[in-house]
């Protein structure tokens, strides 16, 4: 006597266990680095933009600090995307223009993709204004240029087209490669599905391409033939075009009115220092503490001597959302800006972040000084 079983099935499921696993040892390993990665990424970043303030308008180094800071920016936006894979990120939305987003990865990636491979763009004059999140667009254009490159394996010209199109923005990205077959370009979009071979390819690529575009308010067409090449052609809402407001300047010298006092509070030394620093060019009256219970220790000597809290989310001990519980309950005037290195609302509950002004590094200097800015600026009150 025999007996088969056909266990095809259960190996698939098996094999998916293992990836499911794998993705949350990924998620969670991200979650512990991207605090201290971040923090460093500020630094970079704020230093940068320190020493480029300090430059005559015709130094030649002027460019490579300019050059610094994009990069730490986009390193930030990297941590992002894994932490936004691992933990299902909400998006966050916001103006930007587009034709500078495009521009600005085409040339960091135009050399990493491959000596045969040519990115030759053409894009508008002129502002392209949409909303949505800018890291996540980034890693729209990455799939969709890796992907172009992939199917061109001898080189090739990948052309990258952005066009407005009221009511909107469309954004083109067409490659000379194998081209796609019939039968299977209406399943490119699902995840884990991938023509590419083993250890090529995850198949989540055009899937979280697909999900950005998507959750943005857009919509991406696809067409294809095999031996000529592969168009993805993103639309997304085009905004009204309006100025944009002037950002900060860390070498403004304008007095904050009235000397306004601040407490930065941060167990990173690097990061208090950086920011201290900015907060001094701009004359406000800072004082510093290392910790929560160090700051809830200062404030209580003074009588609750401050303007605004700036605290970190994540410190040992008294972490930002349990300081700032206990300094709305002692000081309810006092104004919160909390930061933290993490990409997810994880670190505390959505209940406890939406009471305060949140603030995701890395983050240049400007964005914090805005950010400090409108903290301290009147509430408004309706009748």
């Amino acid at each position: 006597l025999g007996a088969l079983t056909d266990i095809s099935e259960l190996r698939t499921l098996q094999e998916q266990y293992r990836h499911a696993q794998r993705m949350e040892a990924i998620g969670r390993l991200a979650g512990g680095v991207a605090h201290d990665f971040n923090n460093l990424l500020t630094v970079i970043s704020g230093q940068a933009d320190l020493v480029r303030h300090r430059l005559p308008p015709n130094d030649p180094n002027l460019r490579a600090m300019e050059a610094i800071q994009s990069a730490a920016m986009r390193a930030g936006a990297i941590t992002q995307q894994l932490l936004a894979f691992s933990r299902k990120q909400k998006l966050q939305p916001r103006r930007i223009d587009l034709a500078a987003q495009v521009r600005g990865l085409c040339q960091t990636l135009s050399r990493s993709l491959g000596s045969g491979v040519r990115v030759e763009t053409s894009l508008p004059l002129g502002e392209v204004p949409v909303e949505a999140d800018p890291g996540q667009l980034d890693q729209v254009l990455l799939n969709l240029l890796v992907n172009a490159r992939d199917a061109m394996p001898d080189g090739g010209r990948v052309a990258v087209t952005l066009r407005r199109d009221p009511p909107w923005a469309l954004l083109e990205v067409r490659d000379e490669g194998t081209g796609i077959a019939p039968e299977v370009l209406p399943r490119i979009f699902e995840p884990f599905f991938t023509t590419k071979g083993q250890g090529k390819g995850t198949g989540l690529g055009l899937a979280t391409v697909y999900g950005v575009v998507k959750q943005s308010g857009g919509d991406i067409k696809v067409s294809s033939q095999v031996g000529k090449g592969t168009s993805f052609v993103v639309q997304l809402p085009l905004l009204a075009e309006a100025a944009r407001p002037a950002e900060a300047s860390v070498a403004g010298t304008t007095a904050a009115a009235g000397r306004r006092r601040v407490l930065l509070v941060d167990d990173d030394d690097e990061i208090r220092n950086l920011l201290e620093h900015a907060l001094q060019a701009r004359d406000y009256d800072v004082q510093t503490a290392p910790n929560g219970a160090a700051a809830l220790q200062k404030l209580t000597e003074q009588g609750g001597a401050a303007d605004l809290l700036v605290t970190d989310l994540i410190m040992p001990e008294l972490d930002g959302a349990a300081l700032a519980q206990r300094v709305g309950e002692t000081w309810p005037g006092m104004r919160i800006l909390m930061i933290t290195g993490y990409a997810d609302d994880e670190v505390a509950s959505a209940e406890t972040l939406g009471r305060y002004r949140l603030l995701r590094k890395p983050f240049s200097l400007p964005q914090f000084l805005e950010q400090v800015n409108s903290a301290l600026q009147p509430a408004e009150h309706t009748a």
